[in-house]
């Protein structure tokens, strides 16, 4: 019997201490309904056993490549990694916390290969054992300080089964063209807990591409696992990662107008939010909120050079073609908001 050609995809899973979620995150994905895959495994200097599990349970397997990293180089670092062992002409990221749906890589390709417009494409994320949706696509604000997952909290009920354009795929679940990874750049290193995947889709939008939702590709996510982990060593470190990289997203990808016009905007919320937390007496949250502006001060030269790639390298289209996809959010509107949940920025 012979079979029909499809294209090689690579997935690369990044853990960090996940050894809990591996046995159906990876038993799931090499259950999948796709012949040509390959399964990149980075562990992230993991101290569970993780690697030494992998290795026992599924190390026979071989369409998957285990990789190990002497150090915690983040999610950013370690997706960056793997795809320099990635073959596929499509490239997957997918959490450690995960199960997926037998079709999940089937529907994202379809969607991928009858559309040469589309750069990315999220898959239809749902919180773990139900149908509640965690988000079936992502948009956020002009300011980058709101943002929506589309769906979340809803039961399943097909409402959602439409193919939408969206302003970034979430690096739980997504997919995303080889040939433009390797002409726009992957992930900023720098960013080594979230946002990481906001930089990538304000990218594959600068380039002309579009990011869309892939409602038919199911994957189960159980949500913030390892960030929890890590957080707990590392106090505040949410606090500010959140302030850190939405700043400098602002400065990277913009053109020069638009930073005139969001930065102030944007220094005014957070600054607002530091005052809240002090007088609420949260002082850790007070300096972690001033440290990433500072960062972004401190390594400008850094943050400059990115934003040159962004807009001489990578940039096809203007702003106005790129902000259709975002939410537009009257500043007062969007400051009452802010101040009334400080680093709550989700709906």
């Amino acid at each position: 019997m012979t079979y029909p050609q499809t294209p090689l995809v690579s997935i690369i899973i990044v853990n960090w201490n996940g050894k809990e979620f591996l046995e159906r995150c990876l038993r799931s994905v090499l259950n999948t309904n796709y012949r040509d895959l390959e399964v990149i495994f980075i562990d992230n200097a993991s101290t569970d056993g993780s690697l030494d599990y992998v290795k026992e349970r599924f190390g026979e397997d071989i369409r998957l490549k285990i990789v190990e990293s002497r150090d915690n180089l983040g999610f950013s670092g370690g997706c960056n990694m793997g795809f320099r062992y990635a073959k596929g002409k499509y490239v997957v990221f997918l959490n450690n916390d995960t199960e997926v749906d037998r079709n999940w890589i089937k529907e994202l390709v379809e969607i991928m290969e009858s559309d040469p417009s589309v750069g990315e494409a999220q898959s239809k994320i749902r919180y773990m054992d139900t149908k509640r949706i965690q988000t079936v696509g992502n948009i956020h604000d002009y300011y980058v300080v709101y943002q929506q997952l589309i769906g979340r909290g809803e039961i399943d009920r097909g409402q959602y089964d439409g193919i939408r354009e969206i302003s970034f795929a979430s690096g739980a679940a997504m997919i995303a063209r080889r040939s433009l990874v390797e002409k726009i750049g992957l992930f900023d290193p720098k960013y080594f807990l979230y946002h990481e995947d906001i930089d990538f889709g304000w990218r594959v939008l600068l380039a002309g591409y579009r990011a869309t939702s892939a409602p038919k590709s199911i994957v189960y996510h159980k949500g913030g696992a390892a960030i929890r982990k890590f957080s707990d060593k590392v106090p505040n470190l949410w606090a500010y990662n959140e302030t850190k990289s939405r700043l400098s997203l602002l400065i990277k990808n913009y053109d020069f107008r638009n930073v005139l016009k969001t930065v102030p905007i944007f220094l005014l919320m957070f600054l607002g939010g530091a005052v809240v937390f002090m007088f609420k007496r949260n002082f850790r949250v007070t300096r972690a909120i001033l440290a990433g502006i500072l960062w972004n001060l401190v390594n400008l030269k850094y943050v400059w050079k990115k934003r040159l790639v962004a807009q001489y390298l990578v940039r096809k289209v203007p702003d106005n073609q790129v902000t259709r996809y975002f939410i537009k959010l009257k500043p007062s509107a969007l400051l009452a908001h802010y101040l009334r949940n400080p680093l709550r920025p989700l709906i």
